[in-house]
């Protein structure tokens, strides 16, 4: 059960706070990295100014800033990396972005729900083999509980990194986590609110961080890294929270998602002759029954044309098998045009030697039209990251 305050968090504008969070973090930084994020100061002012104007003009929809310190540990996930894992990242972020009130976004999301974008900065607590991590994301945050004195959400985030050190086979050979200085960045979580002020509230989150390349370029056994924050937020508009419309129970359809993923992947640079940029093709079908607005049951099938595989099976004198065929079964969240899935799958055909049983795929959409959607999924082993592609999809109503 959600609940919501119907009553209203009265407070002031103060224009020198809008912008202090980036400012007191940027100070405690290296003027190495002070350049790297004066391109970002200069976009976070532009973005705060623009929130601010939209605000003023719409009154269901309020700004905030949030800043907030991380400590976390790197998951030990293979005996390769077990020696650089015992690294400690710590780093800072800073957030910006809306809460939406109105009567259309809870229609859309059912639930109140904030969306905005995130600078993470974190050291990983070896500067020499793994330096550290410049993050830029997008992030929608659900809110599960939205009283006066506690406020609950759950978040998850999508964006790019740069890391400043990467593997190199003669410099850098123990950082198997990362091979591509731009790499791909997901995190989920939740965080625990509790308003002290009428413009400030203490925030707790638990996060758990993912980076990697997706696969597209090899070394790539990826970084797992969960981490805990404390923070603050600011609200420089009061916050009106409705009480949420009452809606007519919608219809739980059965759905049919037909789609399409395409990745690249790089072969090792030990493979001499072998050496090559190669596609990976996917082809899927979902059912899906909804059970309620925001969640869904399904089961599906995979057919993967791998011809990273083909070239390994080729280098290695092997006469097998490139395609593979996988079942899924999983859930997705829907939030509005928005769609969060997590498959668990099972290799029906897959010949590759010491191939594992299952996997894992998760991926996020966004519904463009009313049939055409757009996104990428993740396939993992476990805790290591296989391979990232994008994909476009057909959605039919059964």
């Amino acid at each position: 059960m959600v609940s919501y305050l119907p009553n209203t968090i009265t407070t002031r504008i103060e224009p020198s706070c809008q912008n202090c969070f980036l400012a007191i973090f940027v100070k405690f930084l290296g003027p190495m990295q002070r350049q790297r994020i004066q391109v970002l100061s200069l976009a976070y002012f532009l973005a705060s100014f623009s929130l601010v104007c939209l605000a003023q003009k719409e009154r269901s929809r309020f700004p905030f800033y949030a800043a907030k310190i991380h400590s976390g540990y790197i998951i030990s996930h293979n005996a390769s990396v077990n020696q650089l894992s015992k690294a400690r990242p710590y780093g800072f972020q800073v957030n910006l972005g809306l809460l939406n009130t109105s009567p259309e976004a809870w229609k859309q999301t059912h639930c109140y729900a904030r969306m905005g974008i995130s600078f993470q900065h974190f050291q990983f607590g070896n500067p020499a083999e793994l330096g550290s991590s410049s993050q830029l994301s997008a992030y929608l945050e659900p809110y599960l509980l939205l009283k006066k004195s506690f406020q609950l959400s759950f978040f998850f985030g999508f964006g790019a990194t740069y890391l400043s050190k990467v593997y190199d086979q003669k410099t850098n050979p123990r950082n198997l986590f990362f091979s591509s200085p731009i790499s791909f960045l997901v995190y989920l979580g939740s965080t625990a609110r509790v308003p002290v002020h009428p413009k400030w509230k203490l925030t707790g989150s638990v996060y758990y961080n993912h980076i990697s390349n997706g696969g597209i370029k090899m070394p790539n056994k990826g970084m797992n890294f969960p981490s805990i924050s404390l923070g603050i937020d600011y609200l420089p508009f009061s916050e009106i929270i409705p009480s949420p419309p009452k809606l007519e129970p919608g219809p739980l359809p059965w759905l049919l998602w037909l789609e399409s993923g395409f990745s690249l992947k790089n072969t090792p640079d030990d493979w001499g002759q072998f050496k090559a940029t190669l596609p990976i093709i996917n082809f899927a079908s979902h059912i899906e029954k909804k059970v309620s607005d925001v969640h869904g049951f399904s089961l599906g099938l995979e057919f993967t044309e791998d011809q990273f595989l083909r070239q390994s099976f080729k280098r290695n004198d092997l006469d097998l098998n490139s395609q593979i065929l996988g079942a899924l079964i999983g859930h997705s969240f829907h939030f509005g045009k928005i769609r969060l899935s997590q498959y668990y799958g099972l290799y029906v055909w897959n010949e590759e030697p010491n191939r594992r049983t299952a996997y894992q795929r998760y991926g996020l959409f966004y519904q463009a039209t009313r049939k055409f959607y757009f996104g990428g999924t993740l396939k993992a082993h476990r805790h290591v990251a296989d391979i990232f592609d994008f994909r476009l999809g057909w959605k039919i109503g059964l």
